[in-house]
């Protein structure tokens, strides 16, 4: 381990040493405005054109200039154009976003060098473009087709959002890659030998029975199935994401650090387990969407924005698991069979666990307590039916115990903090946690007057080790 740290390093410290290089050569550029281009009448030289006539052959080029683009968002921008165009070795800084390709085709940026804005090169609904050998902040794909980026050195990273046929090669990204979209056409593209912060990134199409255990910084599973996976990985977008794949395990593993996305992110897949696994310091710590039949145990969860969110999804169980110190334990919207059980949901700013426009819900034998510092409390239920929260510890939350609008919730055999039960309005300081709705029928007769005996704290124990 030592060995992958110390070569780590050194990687990281050619990197920035590569950046300081071509930080010294800022001065051989010459002084230009801001570019603008729309549509092919508008590569004249007035906007930076400096030869060719926007054929394959003999495409337009833009070249050698410094562009500060302080007080404007973009400092070049080329959009609406069909015409063969090459941007090179040009300097842009300052500018909200280096580079805007929009509604363009055919063309090939090499040897840009951005810094000091916001974002590095933004490429819209385009097709054919083709960036190499450039060093900026970031890059974004966005409802594009046969984009390519090879041989680059991005600061933070590439999102490719509802994009198809994209080449990813080659190439240092800082915080990683993240791949969106709601057609299975969006996640397959052609991704080889790129690298974050701490290590590889891994693309998996189509394979089979694997195990995966790597010093990677990111493992992307695309139409896979049959997948076991144990790592370690901070400070990238995503660390695993998986996409219309099946029979998927991350056991053993840690994610750490500000995951701007998501530590685990899966969408229209199945049979995923969690287990024994540590999300500390996340954004999100696991994402769902339209996932079936997912079981996370055994696991601990720490300073995150949500712990576990799910969307349209089904027969899911959290069990054994601790939710502590975060923003929102648990959410869960438009999903069905939800199960949270023997877990540890406490010291939440906003709210322990909440389900929207849910149809069977169950929360047993946990203990929900200290959540709603900012706003909220323990449990949220909105347009929820067949709900069961049962024989467990609600108490000391901020706002609310349980509060429910549109929604029934059978909510007996819990404690709430008091032996009277709970309240149903502050006018009552000897009671429990207040439990109330809008327009809902809560029933929380007959209540526990003592704690109730639950595994949820020694479960804890043994999941913080």
């Amino acid at each position: 381990m030592r060995k992958i740290a110390i070569i780590v390093s050194v990687l990281l410290l050619m990197s920035l040493q590569s950046f300081s290089l071509s930080s010294s050569k800022v001065n051989n550029y010459t002084p230009h405005h801001p570019i603008y281009i729309n549509g092919n009448d508008d590569f004249t030289p007035e906007n930076g054109v400096v030869g060719g006539n926007g054929t394959k052959e003999n495409p337009y080029i833009i070249e050698g200039w410094e562009i500060n683009a302080s007080g404007e968002w973009h400092g070049i921008t080329i959009k609406n154009t069909t015409a063969y165009a090459v941007i090179r070795k040009c300097y842009i800084h300052h500018a909200g976003c280096a580079m805007l390709i929009n509604n363009a085709s055919n063309i090939i940026i090499q040897n840009l060098f951005t810094e000091f804005n916001n974002f590095g090169i933004s490429i819209i609904i385009s097709k054919n473009v083709y960036v190499e050998n450039c060093y900026t902040e970031s890059i974004y794909l966005n409802t594009d087709e046969n984009c390519s980026i090879e041989n680059c050195h991005i600061l933070h990273s590439i999102q490719i959002i509802e994009s198809v046929k994209s080449n990813i090669i080659n190439n240092f990204i800082g915080e990683g890659l993240l791949i969106k979209g709601l057609k299975q056409e969006y996640f397959f593209h052609n991704i080889l030998n790129n690298t974050a912060i701490n290590g590889s990134i891994l693309y998996y199409v189509n394979k089979s029975n694997v195990k995966v255990k790597e010093n990677a910084s990111q493992i992307f599973i695309i139409g896979c199935k049959n997948f076991e996976i144990s790592m370690n990985s901070s400070n990238v977008l995503v660390a695993v994401e998986m996409a219309y794949s099946s029979n998927i395990s991350i056991i053993n593993s840690g994610f750490y650090g500000k995951m701007a996305w998501a530590s685990v992110f899966g969408i229209n897949s199945s049979n995923i387990f969690i287990s024994n696994s540590k999300f500390k310091n996340n954004g999100c710590s696991i994402f769902f969407h339209a996932i079936s039949n997912f079981e996370i145990k055994n696991s601990y969860f720490a300073f995150y924005e949500s712990g576990v969110v799910a969307e349209l999804s089904k027969n899911g169980i959290v069990r054994d698991c601790a939710f502590e110190n975060g923003e929102f334990g648990l959410e869960f919207y438009l999903c069905r069979n939800i199960a949270i059980k023997h877990c540890n949901i406490h010291d939440n700013e906003c709210v322990g666990a909440m389900a929207q426009g849910i149809i069977g819900f169950t929360i047993y034998k946990c203990n929900v307590y200290n959540n709603g510092d900012d706003c909220g409390g323990g449990i949220g239920v909105s347009q929820g039916i067949f709900v069961r929260i049962n024989s467990n510890n609600i108490f000391n939350n901020s706002y609310y115990g349980i509060y429910a609008d549109f929604s029934i919730v059978n909510a007996i055999h819990n404690y709430y903090g008091s032996f009277l039960g709970p309240s149903r309005n502050r006018t009552h300081p000897l009671r429990g946690d207040i439990v109330y709705g809008f327009a809902s029928v809560i029933i929380t007769f007959p209540w526990k007057v003592f704690p109730v005996f639950t595994k949820a704290e020694y479960c804890l124990q043994r999941v913080k080790k």
